[in-house]
């Protein structure tokens, strides 16, 4: 018998996501020379959970307690951690259920409560930093519900998180892309940069059509991220008093989301989003007293690959 490598450790670990368990123990054998996982309930106290395990006296040793209370992430970059006593979540500062603050994350959003301080939506009452908040509510809401657990997305739907609150920095600041890159990752930092407008390119070709080519080309997970800024601010326009913005914004995400349809084939995380766009799009046209015939699938081939996989959403 061997002990359980890190690599091993975190799949097990892992396996106990959204099962109803407060903590996962690894523990050590000295008799068998190996590692084992006990999984703690919510309803159970972890002090007495020890006691019970304990079958072998001095024998067995806890190694690691993972606690499903904070980022499964960061204690997993931990050389050792014993992590029992439960953090503040999201939960009651931004409403954001069970989004656990990596250390990323966490400097993401004071980092954005920085850049936007005084800054506010084009309604000019809504604090701007309220627009990447709910980016990232988006997205997170959509990663719940494809149920990602594996350690690979979690490391990579940490990126999407920073990249989630950190999309408009550029555009709406001074900063650095220097500055950026001595805080975040490679990886976040590049999905920034794809999602970052280009005013120069936008003044030579017109928004939609900038949008069109620059989307084309963009990452998995830019993509997704795009989606989302598209649809929080989809969600947004009921607030704005500029009617004309209002069309305009609609017929450009219509144009938009339209062309990319016909030109890529994408993936479930991108069409559930493009779905709920379509969704919003009815309901502020209605709204507005707009004419909706057009947001729907008809208006697409019947063999396209995509309006086949959103009829099944």
């Amino acid at each position: 018998m061997t002990a359980m490598s890190k690599a091993e450790i975190a799949k097990a670990v892992l396996r106990g996501v959204g099962k109803n368990y407060s903590h996962a123990i690894i523990w050590y054998d000295t008799r068998e020379y190996t590692n084992y996982t006990q999984y703690v309930h919510v309803y159970d106290d972890i002090d007495e959970a020890i006691k019970e395990n304990c079958r072998y006296g001095n024998m067995d040793r806890i190694m690691e307690i993972y606690n499903y209370n904070l980022s499964i992430l960061d204690q997993l970059n931990e050389a050792t951690t014993y992590n029992i006593e439960p953090k503040k979540t999201m939960e009651n500062e931004y409403e954001i259920a069970n989004l656990f603050l990596t250390n990323d994350l966490k400097r993401a959003i004071d980092f954005a409560k920085d850049i936007h301080a005084g800054q506010f939506r084009k309604d000019g009452i809504t604090p701007y930093i309220n627009h990447p908040l709910m980016v990232l509510k988006l997205a997170y809401s959509y990663i719940v519900l494809f149920n990602m657990q594996t350690l690979k997305d979690l490391q990579e739907i940490n990126d999407v998180y920073v990249s989630c609150m950190l999309h408009d920095v550029l555009e709406m600041s001074d900063i650095s892309i220097e500055m950026l890159q001595k805080q975040f990752s490679p990886v976040a930092v590049s999905m920034i940069l794809e999602l970052t407008n280009n005013n120069d390119k936008i003044n030579l070709l017109g928004k939609t059509k900038y949008l069109q080519a620059k989307m084309l080309d963009m990452t998995i997970r830019a993509m997704f991220v795009k989606l989302c800024d598209r649809l929080a601010n989809i969600k947004d326009l009921v607030h704005i008093t500029d009617r004309q913005f209002q069309e305009n914004y609609i017929k450009e995400t219509y144009d938009i989301i339209t062309y990319l349809l016909n030109k890529i084939e994408f993936n479930p995380f991108h069409l559930a989003v493009i779905k709920d766009i379509f969704e919003e799009l009815k309901k502020i046209s209605i709204t507005l007293n707009l004419d909706s015939q057009n947001f729907n699938l008809n208006t697409f081939d019947e063999d396209n690959p995509n309006v086949l996989a959103l009829k099944r959403f």
